[in-house]
């Protein structure tokens, strides 16, 4: 394991989320595509968007960037961004998750820039140093989070990012196939929050405006907004087939007075 000393004594699980809903899917199998070698989700329009920023800022530099991915799930994207070349850190509240990147990750050509921490987001976050990274990224995972909870996810990313950091969210949005398949238990401003058979609250977005509040709020600016179908989007093995709908945010760190 990569994780530090530090990481180790300030990680609790407290499965902000839906996280310990999702932990238990997995270990019993019926979440998470098959445990594959390479990656068998692909590249999103966000994820490029992503990917661009930190090649520019790579020939700025010539730092290669840190990327953080909350969520990582099987790795899929992890492995991605470490194969363009990236130090990512793939954080993933189950232990099933975390022990399936650290075998596929022996599929890179350089292992070595991917390292795995096991835990609750919030506080693998609140472990990291000031100024360590420099991009967050969060893929399918934050609709699972209630508001308060996002901004304090928001907040904790911002502490580790110098003035050049970014951000990349996406969520679930409007029309996705599990929104008509579960049932809803909250109208929000950003749209309505739906369960599914599993027990997972999820937000599907309709009104972008309130989430990119939320990012104004905790210190980003939003300067692209994606929109993307995936046909096939294997999660829960028993869930419908259907488009599965997304909406991304890519947002800059906006200097506050203290930064250096």
């Amino acid at each position: 394991s990569f994780t530090t000393q530090k990481e180790r004594e300030i990680n609790t699980m407290t499965g902000t989320g839906q996280g310990n809903t999702y932990a238990k899917l997995w270990e019993n199998g019926t979440y998470g595509a098959p445990d594959r070698g390479s990656p068998s989700q692909g590249r999103t329009p966000l994820l490029d968007v992503l990917i661009e920023r930190l090649h520019q800022q790579l020939g700025a530099t010539s730092l290669i960037p840190h990327v953080f991915e909350g969520g990582a799930g099987s790795g899929d994207h992890a492995l991605l961004l470490a194969q363009e070349g990236f130090r990512v850190t793939a954080n993933e509240y189950n232990r099933t998750g975390v022990e399936r990147i650290e075998r596929r990750k022996l599929t890179l050509s350089n292992p070595s820039l991917l390292r795995t921490i096991e835990g609750d987001v919030l506080h693998c976050i609140s472990a990291q140093e000031a100024h360590s990274i420099d991009g967050f990224y969060a893929n399918s995972l934050l609709h699972t989070f209630s508001a308060e909870e996002r901004v304090l996810l928001y907040r904790g990313v911002h502490k580790t990012q110098s003035d050049r950091g970014v951000l990349a969210v996406s969520f679930k949005a409007q029309g996705d196939t599990l929104q008509r398949t579960g049932i809803i238990r909250e109208e929000t401003e950003a749209g309505p929050i739906v369960v599914d058979d599993q027990g997972i609250r999820r937000l599907f977005v309709t009104n972008p405006e309130p989430l990119m509040r939320e990012l104004n709020t905790a210190g980003y600016r939003v300067v692209r907004t994606c929109r993307w179908n995936i046909e096939r989007y294997i999660a829960v093995t028993t869930y419908v087939l259907g488009a599965r709908k997304f909406i991304g945010f890519f947002a800059e760190r906006e200097q506050t007075k203290g930064d250096t």
